[in-house]
């Protein structure tokens, strides 16, 4: 969480996601093995990156075992 104002949260993710402007998210974390809701929101605009097939396996070996 980089801001908090009211009742908006900037945030910064670890990894990138796809959504649209506008799209409602849910953020989860994983608590003793399961997966617990801790938030959820509205997107409101975001930074576009382009995709790229040369870049390695973006996900942390940690992530990869839980997908």
């Amino acid at each position: 969480v980089l801001a908090v104002k009211a009742d908006l949260a900037k945030v910064q993710l670890f990894i990138p996601v796809c959504v649209e402007s506008g799209e409602k998210i849910a953020l989860s974390r994983r608590v003793d093995r399961h997966w617990r809701l801790i938030g959820w929101g509205q997107i409101r605009r975001g930074t576009a990156i382009e995709p790229s097939s040369n870049q390695p396996n973006i996900l942390p070996n940690r992530l990869e075992n839980q997908i």
